[in-house]
Parts: structure tokens; C-alpha cells; sequence
């Protein structure tokens, strides 16, 4: 997937954020804060568009925008935050854009009752590689809207169960792909096998609505069923994480049925007290943004390490094999290299290089390579 240069200088910031701490611009009360914040980006591109025929540019990134912060040491805790990204193009300044991000979380725990809450909205305009449309060197403009909640609650010392309730909605502003809207609402029983392990048995439903516009392909909606057993915790003294196994199901209105093994899974290793290695994998059931039905199995493996407090790195290679229903399969690939430092408490500095390559079943017209080198400043006071 296509990665705004936002989104990277966030996932560097994550780094710095876990040793230093910016004062705020304003301090509300004593749990409430508000933070100004802003990114300075510059990003080489050597294939904007994700198509095969490649179009580089040089590509200006300013994203101001603040963030509210409050329940600092209170049982409920959470945040608000907006930034708006102006993008300028040197080259292909029909791309150029100004998108906004809003984004809300909260937290609540009481020791045996936990509730998370989350809402965001963005305006996104890059392309991934299920909405490249082989031989049209343009972007997918659209704005994704995503609502949830999940309370985990306490039935007995050992067990407790989870249930959540989830919406995305992708509506596009080009007719040549198609909007959707998805429910999902997980539920889970979890019982303590060990102090640190509980196992688990789930049931997640999803519906899909496509909605198709005129000069999109005629798409169906669908209804998912992951039946799955499963474990969370630590594992051993430096393991750690989600396991669940199951069985998908998808029925396709007016269409045959699917079924196929179910993975969603993260595992966390520490190396030593500045390395951590994570690996991650999942099979699912999707739709491409042309409505186009999918199995996608996807695997990741990472390291991040902090040198020293104002220093890390990190590195990612991750594999999708997107299982189109319809078409011969896509296999994309992609690779990362990053690096953050943190200048005071109110700077930092973070660069990234990626590498990918989409090797699709439609042929030489599908296929794909992009390089993408980005560097950043980042404020937060």
C-alpha cells in the first residue's frame, strides 16, 4: 500500500514518543492537554501512480494540526486530533491536494471492565495496489469514515468476553470504483489457561454493502462468518501476543459460497531491551476498490531498535497474495528502511526508504515497482 509521507512520520514518531515527552502548548485542568502540532516532508517518487508506466516527482508535504489530550492517569483517557496535508507536486500538479485527518480514541478500565472507542475521517488521495486500474495513470481519491467500540468484560476470575462493533465507509470521487460500507461485530470468550495465557473462542460477522456508480463494474454484496479458537499473552518471558485460527465463511448474494482457513495473528519477540521483532499473518475476505472480491493472505516480518534514547530504526518486509475471484492472483511485495531522531523534546527528525514490487495476474499491464525516499521534520509543542 501507497504510504503518505503523514503516515510515516507518524510511525517514526512512535519511536521517539516512547522517550521523550513535549510540554504542552496548553495545559487544561490537570489531565487535559493541548498540543500544537506540524510535519515538513519531502518525498522522492519514482512511480506516483502505482502503474506501469512510471511517472517520478518530487513531492512537498506540509501537515499542520494540533492535538487534545486528556485523563492523564484517569481511568477514562483519550485524544482528539486534526491535521490537514497540502500536498504539492513538481511535476504533475493536476495531483496536487489539501486533505483533512480527524481522529478520536478513548480508553476506560476499571480492572475488570475495559471499553475502547475510536472515529476517524480521511481524505485520502493515493493509489494501493487493488485500486490501480491497469493503463490509467491517475490517483483514487476518496474519503474513508471509520466508527468502533469494543468492551471487554469480566465474567469470573478466569474468563471474561469481548464484543465490539465496527464501521468503515469508502466513498470514492471517481465513478470508476465503487463505495462501500462494513459492519463488522466481533465476539469473544476468553478463560486463563496460565497467570500470563488465556485461550479464546470467537465468532466474527461482517456485512459488505457495494454500491456501484455509473461506469463501475457491477459488484455484490456479501456476508463473512470467521469461526476461530485462539491465545493472547505472554507466551514466554520475551513472546507476546494474539493467535486466532478458524474457519472463513462468505456468502455472496446471488453468488456460491467461499470458504477457506481463517488467520489473524501478531507476535512480538524481544531481542533485548532496545530490539523488538514482530511477525504478523492473516487470511481474510475483502473487495478491491473496483468491488472485485478477494482472499487476502498477507505476512509481515519487522525489527525495530532504539539505539539510544534519541535514536532508532527500524526495518519491515511484508508479502500480500491478493486471491481475486474473479481473475488470475496479484503477489505484491514491499520492503522498508527508517530511521528517527529526536532533537529536544518538541523536534524531531525522521527519514524512510520503501521499495515496491506488484507482480500482477492481469499481466505486464498490472505489474508494478516503486521507490520512495522521504524525509521529514516533525513539531510537537
Amino acid at each position: 500500500m501507497k504510504t503518505t509521507l503523514t503516515t510515516l512520520i507518524a510511525t517514526g514518531a512512535t519511536l521517539v514518543g516512547t522517550t521523550v515527552s513535549a510540554a504542552p502548548f496548553l495545559a487544561i485542568g490537570d489531565s487535559a492537554e493541548l498540543f500544537l502540532t506540524g510535519t515538513v516532508g519531502i518525498r522522492f517518487d519514482d512511480n506516483v501512480t502505482l502503474s506501469a508506466e512510471k511517472s517520478d516527482d518530487v513531492v512537498l508535504e506540509v501537515a499542520p494540526g494540533f492535538s487534545f489530550e486528556f485523563g492523564k492517569n484517569a481511568q477514562t483517557s483519550g485524544s482528539f486530533a486534526y491535521y490537514e496535508t497540502i500536498s504539492r507536486y513538481s511535476d504533475n500538479s493536476s495531483l496536487d491536494s489539501e486533505l483533512s485527518t480527524v481522529r478520536f480514541n478513548s480508553n476506560y478500565s476499571n480492572g475488570k471492565t475495559s471499553v475502547t472507542a475510536n472515529a476517524s475521517f480521511a481524505q485520502l488521495n493515493q493509489n494501493t495496489p487493488d485500486t490501480v486500474i491497469a493503463g490509467r495513470a491517475a490517483l483514487s481519491r476518496r474519503d474513508v469514515t471509520n466508527l468502533g467500540a469494543t468492551g471487554e468484560f469480566e465474567i469470573s476470575e478466569k474468563s471474561s468476553v469481548s464484543v465490539g462493533a465496527k464501521y468503515e465507509g469508502t466513498s470514492y470521487k471517481r465513478n470508476t470504483f465503487v463505495d462501500s460500507d462494513i459492519v463488522t461485530v466481533p465476539v469473544k470468550y476468553f478463560f486463563e489457561v496460565s497467570p500470563k495465557v488465556d485461550a479464546s473462542v470467537g465468532v466474527q460477522y461482517r456485512d459488505t454493502n457495494l454500491t456501484s456508480l455509473s461506469g463501475a463494474p457491477a459488484s455484490r454484496d456479501s456476508q463473512d462468518f470467521f469461526y476461530s479458537v485462539g491465545a493472547r499473552g505472554d507466551f514466554t518471558a520475551k513472546l507476546n501476543g494474539t493467535l486466532d485460527i478458524g474457519v472463513n465463511n462468505r456468502d455472496i448474494d446471488g453468488g456460491d459460497s467461499k470458504t477457506s482457513l481463517g488467520l489473524q495473528s501478531t507476535l512480538n519477540y524481544l531481542y533485548s531491551e532496545k530490539t523488538t521483532f514482530n511477525v504478523a499473518f492473516a487470511n481474510d475476505y475483502g473487495n478491491s476498490g473496483q468491488g472485485e472480491g478477494q482472499e487476502n493472505t498477507t505476512f509481515s516480518f519487522g525489527v525495530n531498535t532504539q539505539f539510544v534514547p534519541e535514536f532508532g530504526m527500524n526495518a519491515k518486509v511484508s508479502y500480500r497474495k491478493i486471491g481475486y475471484f474473479s481473475r488470475a492472483d496479484d503477489d505484491y511485495y514491499e520492503y522498508t528502511v527508517g530511521g528517527s531522531y529526536s532533537l529536544n523534546e518538541y523536534v524531531s527528525f525522521n527519514g524512510d526508504l520503501t521499495y515496491r514490487d506488484n507482480e500482477s495476474g492481469l499481466g505486464a499491464s498490472g505489474d508494478f515497482d516503486n521507490t520512495v525516499f522521504s524525509l521529514a521534520v516533525r513539531v510537537r509543542y
